[in-house]
Formats: C-alpha cells, sequence, structure tokens
C-alpha cells in the first residue's frame, strides 16, 4: 500500500457513492440495455460472476461501524470519461454520470470514481469519424479532474479515485494482433503512466482542512496480482472462465474452478478477485479517512 499522510478527524460515513465503468457497475448498464448488457453468463448484470468490489466494501464498513452504509451506484459499464462509446450507446459517460441528475453530498458520504481504462481500448471506434481517437487518451486525468471538482461544488469532503490498471495486461492480450503488441501497446504504456502520474498529482493537490482525497493504486495491485497469483490466493491470471467481453452467451466450462482465476472474461475480474480489491480498498478507505 502507499504511505499516505493522514487527515485528523473521524469521518462518521453514511453513504458511499460511485461513479465509473464496468469495474464498478453493479448492474446499471444491464437495466439500461434490458438486460442485455453483460449477457446471462454474469450475475445479475454486474461484469462478474458475482458481487463487485464496492459491494463488497459496502457490506465490510456496515459490520465494521454497525450502521447501514448504503451504495448509491451510477457506474455504467463501457464508460469513457468524457466521451460516447459508439459500441455501447448506453454507457453514460462518467463526466454524464455527474451532471444528469443533481446530487448534494455531505461530510458523511465517500465518493469514489473508476474511469479511463475504456478510453484506451475504445481510442479506435468505428462508429465515429476519424476513427482514431487519441484525445481519448490524453485527457482521462483532466476529465477525472473535472468530475472530481464537480462533486466537491455539490459539498463532497470524502475523494477516492481509482487510478487506472493496464487492460491489455489482461487476457485480451492474447487476442490483439501482433502489429498492435510492437506498435501500439508501447505507447499506450508509455501513456498510461504519465495519466496515473497526472491523476496522482491532481488527487494530492485537493487535500486540505476540508477535503480529504486519495488514490487507490489499483494498477500496482494488478499487474503483482498478474506476475504473483499465489501472493493473492489465486494459480491462473493468463487466462479468463469465459471468453469475449461481456456478451458471451454459451456454456461454461465445469473444469476450471473459479477460484483459481482471476479474470471472469477476458478483461473483467472474478468476483473473488474484487473481493480482493475491496480487502486492500477497506485498508485504504480505514487508514485514509479514519472511519468512526
Amino acid at each position: 500500500m502507499p504511505e499516505m499522510r493522514k487527515i485528523e478527524g473521524k469521518m462518521k460515513i453514511e453513504k458511499i457513492y460511485v461513479f465509473g465503468d464496468s469495474i464498478h457497475d453493479a448492474g446499471n448498464l444491464y437495466k439500461a440495455t434490458n438486460q442485455e448488457q453483460p449477457s446471462k453468463n454474469y450475475y445479475q448484470g454486474r461484469f462478474s460472476n458475482g458481487p463487485v468490489y464496492c459491494e463488497y466494501i459496502a457490506a465490510f464498513l456496515s459490520e465494521q461501524t454497525g450502521r447501514n452504509i448504503s451504495l448509491n451506484n451510477f457506474a455504467y459499464g463501457g464508460a469513457l470519461t468524457k466521451y460516447r462509446n459508439g459500441y455501447e450507446p448506453m454507457a453514460i459517460s462518467l463526466k454524464d454520470q455527474i451532471e444528469l441528475k443533481e446530487f448534494i453530498f455531505t461530510e458523511q458520504d465517500l465518493v469514489i470514481f473508476g474511469c479511463g481504462p475504456n478510453n484506451y481500448g475504445f481510442f479506435f471506434d468505428i462508429h465515429e469519424f476519424p476513427f482514431l481517437h487519441l484525445k481519448r487518451i490524453k485527457t482521462i486525468s483532466k476529465d477525472i479532474e473535472f468530475c472530481v471538482k464537480r462533486v466537491i461544488e455539490k459539498g463532497a469532503k470524502n475523494i477516492l479515485v481509482f487510478n487506472v490498471p493496464d487492460i491489455f495486461e489482461a487476457p485480451v492480450k492474447k487476442k490483439l494482433s501482433w502489429l498492435f503488441k510492437v506498435l501500439i501497446a508501447p505507447l499506450m504504456e508509455k501513456s498510461l503512466v504519465k495519466t496515473n502520474i497526472e491523476i496522482e498529482a491532481m488527487v494530492d493537490a485537493l487535500n486540505s482542512s476540508e477535503i480529504k482525497a486519495c488514490v487507490f493504486d489499483v494498477h500496482k495491485i494488478y499487474m503483482e496480482a498478474l506476475s504473483s497469483p499465489e501472493k493473492y490466493g489465486f494459480t491462473n491470471s493468463n487466462n479468463s472462465i469465459i471468453p469475449g467481453m461481456g456478451r458471451y452467451n454459451g456454456n461454461i466450462s465445469t473444469d476450471k474452478n473459479k477460484e483459481d482465476y482471476i479474470f471472469w472474461d477476458y478483461v473483467h475480474p472474478t468476483t473473488k478477485a474484487h473481493k480482493m480489491l475491496a480487502d486492500y480498498l477497506r485498508v485504504l478507505i480505514n487508514e485514509k479517512f479514519n472511519i468512526e
């Protein structure tokens, strides 16, 4: 875990708000697409085989505090930071998740953001000319900063931002062309490093006597789990239980032990991996926000 400077004062958390993409989505895209996306081989509209990390963290904190911490989830699978996803028109962007509703936050609310992987995943979009959208990659940190400052304007005092994991290190990597791996992937990796440095600096600058903010280094945990899965209770970090990225309706192999795998499909984690993230996140939240 990264070292953090702790701000004095306890937080009596009452609500968790979540804005982001498919890692954070607890069924919103599923409802918006009339239960078509993700498909039947996913758990109750989650992009996984069970609950996602934010559902675990709400349960963890409810048990810890003895209070019913409510989870208010506005994340959409397929969401980009502020751009339209031509492949999934019902995926509301992070910016629109903030802007399309009237929010009033209080000092008892924890607001979680996580977005950016789809800006990389859909930088090539045949639905929108000129098809190659490098701007989507360049503006990730600024887009997230805009959204964070908007919720602060609406009263938020406690902010947690996921940095951006490298989705091209997931099992989808095997499906990428040789040309992509040689020419595009190195540029993406360099851009990702820059983006995460920018996110770290942006979030750190938010801290004041009024605002508590921190970054959850999901990228570091992600890369460590891929290189040393046994350390995290897994045996397989190179393959997934099912193919695809949300639309697989075929049979699920009974030969695969779901507990062994980090990935449910080519890019989305299993619920066990989500629980692992929630375990790390619980430590960070308690250290940074000093939960009462």
